[in-house]
């Protein structure tokens, strides 16, 4: 999913609080206890916010909940002093989140250490829980980045987590029992989950002594569902300008869908937008012609050619597949990569 950007509303916690940050289905929320008089034996009172951005995870057909980029959280110590032994509380959807060693920085880049507790531990409900203990002191007027991993790339089929768990801090012994309230939900979408998958014809393009490269000849665009692939819709095309000098997409019907141009960076390129929605399971086919640049010597740092396919704006619904694009890197095109790839090849390859 695309991310967006981190949520600007800053919840606060009294040391020994929980902070939940997440939600369930319903829309990924911040919850937290509210402010105390008394501090719990951690230290002094602490604000504990989300750290980094924020983006989609799809939990069904048609909807999205927004949770954070970061496994962890960050830790303004508004005053007193978490001391060192201090022992910090994560839980978290194990669907949703990669789990790494834990690692803690000031707000100056200085390293913090901090060390895991026992092992994971994984709830009733699924939650994955960790304890971390903070070897050093957390001082009043500083901020501290906690982070235990970050959200796991989620690829069609396995992208969809129905009902995601929230993710939870608690600083210190969490025995303070004080009032609790959820703050605003983040962003929900209700567009429906799509994706696209790229399928490419390649030709062989040969020049000089045993060089080759590739250039696409068919470019397919796959509706992976549930939902259609939106029109507008982008497909491009990139190919190194020293091994053509244009290219052009063409429909089933003949029809011109696009003409290229020098792009920069070395670069001959073309673009078309899908003129109307691919329902899902169904396809749409261009046929790439291109004119040669005819090289004869070797080509030094050959950009590999690449075709891919992506919505033309900002889309919550857009599944990652994992093949919105194809790419050739087996080009023999100096002496060095012709040791590797210079096979006498018979024909167009298929990616």
């Amino acid at each position: 999913m695309n991310q967006s950007q981190s949520q600007s509303q800053r919840p606060s916690v009294t040391t020994g609080r929980r902070v939940v940050l997440g939600g369930g289905v319903a829309g990924i929320g911040l919850l937290f206890a509210g402010p105390v008089a008394q501090a719990a034996p951690a230290g002094g009172a602490l604000e504990v916010t989300p750290v980094g951005g924020t983006s989609w995870v799809a939990t069904g057909p048609s909807a999205h909940v927004e949770v954070p980029e970061v496994l962890g959280a960050r830790v303004r110590v508004r005053s007193g002093q978490v001391d060192a032994g201090s022992v910090v509380t994560v839980s978290w959807d194990h669907r949703v989140y990669d789990w790494t060693s834990p690692s803690l920085w000031g707000d100056d880049g200085s390293p913090v250490g901090v060390r895991l507790i026992g092992t994971l531990v994984r709830d009733d409900t699924g939650s994955t829980r960790a304890r971390v203990r903070v070897t050093g002191p957390l001082v009043a007027g500083r901020s501290y980045v906690l982070a235990l991993g970050a959200r796991r790339s989620l690829r069609f089929p396995d992208d969809v987590v129905t009902d995601p768990l929230p993710l939870g801090v608690v600083v210190g012994d969490g025995g303070d029992s004080g009032a609790r309230r959820t703050m605003s939900p983040t962003d929900t979408s209700s567009v429906a989950l799509w994706g696209a998958t790229v399928g490419v014809g390649w030709r062989p393009v040969r020049w000089g002594t045993g060089f080759h490269s590739w250039v696409p000849e068919l470019v397919t665009v796959r509706a992976v569902g549930p939902g259609a692939v939106p029109a507008g819709s982008v497909v491009q095309v990139r190919l190194d300008a020293r091994l053509v000098d244009a290219i052009a997409a063409e429909s089933s019907d003949g029809s011109v869908l696009a003409r290229s141009q020098r792009i920069g960076g070395g670069l001959v390129g073309l673009r078309w937008q899908l003129a109307r929605a691919l329902p899902a399971q169904q396809r749409v086919t261009a046929r790439i012609t291109s004119s040669p640049a005819r090289p004869s010597g070797p080509l030094y740092g050959l950009q590999a050619p690449m075709v891919s396919c992506h919505a033309a704006g900002r889309s919550t619904g857009q599944r990652i597949t994992g093949l919105e694009s194809a790419s050739r890197q087996d080009s023999a095109a100096d002496p060095a990569s012709a040791v590797l790839y210079g096979l006498d090849l018979a024909g167009a390859g298929r990616g």
